[in-house]
């Protein structure tokens, strides 16, 4: 074998070296992504032009980014209170999407090696997942069918033990799911279930702590009041010695707010191109990029009462972005499989053009690119559910007299701005209400 082959099989020996130094800091070629049209009218709060917008992506999709497509109808039909539309793409979306799993084989993943990954039928990410249930939860909430809602928290906990508690992915562990699922239970009047949900929560996440008021809140409802009485509240100190006040307040109405904040960090391309000696490279993967919030915290009341502060119960980027990093060594090594695979065939294909014999030669004329040999990885997969949030954030407003009032609900953002909003809802005796509201921007 002459020098100049041993030189170039060398050099595909240390691709793998060169591919994740490079992977690891970062490429000095990035491209810039575009929004897509309906994800722009998403993210300024206009649900109904996303809409409108999504269904004509939709229409003239690639049937391998339809299900992923689905999703992000799903979530607009949602913020927009398309409820049945949100019920029925997420589940078609979700059918699809365990029906892919587990069911790839051998000789799949060898094709695929060969083979653009945008060419794939988009499989959704395991955070992403674990996300589906508790919408379509909600959006049975919003329609009034509790006993739908309760078969979705059913589901939302079978997920959960598959993915979480089987096979020990605890990265992606949903403490939002959870307490969804909590508070479901609580609908239901099942206390001890409730009280295991919440007690979950605290142990994955110790920050998490004030969840503990709402365990105080199931175990002491009948024994002693959970909130201060509002200052312009008239009490009869007679009354309160004939009657137990403490069995009032298990017949108040209770309201839990959901808020989310921002966007989830998106999938953007990085490219590299250049010659490494002899050898041209080309390739390209999927970063993450975060998006910045305004929104600085939220806060609701009643009827312009006591002030309830929200607080987080799910930061969903930084499960994507650990989760990320987590699977970096996996994305270098297919990258680097592929491409080492091309460079070997085209030294191949180069040693069979300096053959003896003719009908060989002859034959690796298919793999000659010239003096040089080139490299080149196929695009990166930038495809990823953009419509969710990036926070989740709570809020718990309890002791609501039976009849309608008003909710005043007010954003604080950077900027020292605040952008307040009052919607009116009933509210019947002993009942809870859940409202879910989208900030994007």
């Amino acid at each position: 074998m002459s020098r100049k082959k041993v030189n170039l099989h060398y050099k595909l020996l240390i691709l793998l070296a060169f591919i994740t130094l490079i992977v690891s800091c970062g490429a000095p070629i990035t491209v810039e992504e575009d929004d897509t049209n309906y994800y722009g009218s998403y993210t300024l709060q206009d649900f109904e032009g996303a809409f409108s917008k999504v269904n004509r992506v939709l229409s003239d999709t690639k049937e391998t980014d339809k299900y992923l497509l689905l999703l992000e109808r799903a979530k607009i039909a949602y913020a927009s209170g398309r409820y049945d539309v949100a019920i029925d793409d997420f589940q078609e979306a979700e059918h699809q999407f365990m029906n892919l799993e587990g069911v790839i084989s051998i000789s799949e993943e060898a094709t695929a090696l060969w083979l653009n990954d945008t060419l794939k039928n988009y499989q959704a990410e395991v955070y992403e997942q674990l996300m589906i249930n508790p919408y379509i939860a909600l959006c049975y909430l919003g329609k009034g069918d509790i006993d739908e809602a309760i078969v979705e928290r059913n589901r939302s906990l079978v997920r959960i033990n598959q993915y979480l508690e089987s096979n020990s992915l605890t990265q992606f562990e949903n403490p939002f799911a959870r307490y969804l699922v909590a508070v479901l239970y609580e609908m239901e009047g099942n206390k001890d279930d409730a009280i295991i949900e919440y007690k979950k929560i605290i142990n994955h996440f110790p920050n998490y702590a004030y969840v503990e008021n709402d365990i105080k809140a199931i175990e002491g409802d009948d024994t002693k009041p959970i909130n201060k009485v509002a200052k312009d509240d008239k009490c009869d100190d007679k009354a309160t010695d004939k009657e137990n006040p403490q069995e009032n307040l298990a017949e108040d109405s209770e309201l839990i707010i959901f808020f989310e904040i921002g966007n989830v960090p998106y999938k953007t391309p990085v490219e590299y191109k250049g010659y490494e000696g002899d050898i041209w490279l080309s390739f390209a993967y999927a970063d993450y990029r975060v998006i910045d919030t305004n929104v600085a915290g939220i806060s609701a009341s009643i009827d312009n009462g006591e002030i309830h502060y929200s607080q987080l119960i799910y930061d969903l980027e930084s499960v994507v972005l650990k989760n990320y990093e987590k699977n970096k060594s996996k994305i270098i090594s297919k990258i680097s499989t592929k491409m080492i695979l091309q460079g070997v065939g085209q030294v191949a294909g180069k040693a069979m053009q300096e053959s003896d014999n003719a009908l060989i030669a002859g034959a690796g004329f298919v793999l000659d690119i010239g003096s040089k040999v080139s490299v080149a990885a196929d695009k990166a997969d930038e495809r990823c559910w953009r419509t969710l949030p990036k926070d989740i954030y709570y809020t718990r407003i309890r002791n609501i007299k039976e009849g309608e009032h008003n909710i005043n609900i007010s954003v604080n953002t950077k900027y020292e701005k605040t952008l307040s909003k009052t919607l009116k809802l009933n509210f019947t005796k002993g009942k809870k209400r859940i409202v879910y509201y989208c900030f994007p921007q």
